[in-house]
């Protein structure tokens, strides 16, 4: 396979780097030696690939996404970035404003790339908590209102869905 990448990278003459690829050796107990233009490749435990991270040990490979994702620096950056254009607050903008400005927003940075990768109950459960939490914040509803009534009341469907949408659109 990797004969075949370099075949292709002489045709069309670019070059593939071997400092900045890797090789991930997935559910196997011998190690292989990989090599790019005659250079090793080296191959680490985890590795980032299209901003997700991916590691040998875990069963899928994507153990640590959404959460990593969820407490991603970015993520509550942008969150809190939008707090200044009134996103949530007693005398911020109305709800819908604020659930347009997540939709562009933070739904984005959120999702992106969870449409390729095998998502656990957990990793679900987790997505599902954070996004009703802060659309719960933007409502000014308390902690204790029903998840299905925060959804109702702003017109918006669940993360899942929105994640099978993503799958759809791929499709």
């Amino acid at each position: 396979m990797l004969d075949l990448q370099t075949f292709h990278a002489n045709k069309f003459r670019y070059l593939i780097s071997s400092q900045k690829s890797c090789a991930l050796n997935y559910r196997c107990a011998d190690s292989y030696d990989w090599s790019i233009n005659g250079e090793l490749l080296e191959t680490p435990e985890n590795a980032v690939y299209l901003g997700i991270q991916r590691d040998m040990l875990s069963r899928q490979g994507t153990k640590e996404v959404v959460p990593g994702r969820i407490q991603l620096a970015s993520l509550r950056q942008t969150v809190y970035s939008l707090m200044g254009a009134g996103l949530y607050g007693l005398n911020g903008v109305n709800p819908k404003v604020s659930l347009h400005l997540i939709r562009c927003y933070v739904i984005p940075r959120l999702l992106y790339g969870l449409e390729v990768i095998l998502l656990s109950k957990t990793d679900i459960s987790n997505l599902t908590t954070y996004f009703v939490k802060l659309l719960k914040r933007i409502q000014h509803l308390p902690d204790r209102t029903a998840n299905a009534a925060v959804l109702l009341l702003i017109g918006q469907i669940p993360i899942e869905a929105e994640i099978h949408k993503r799958i759809l659109g791929i499709l």
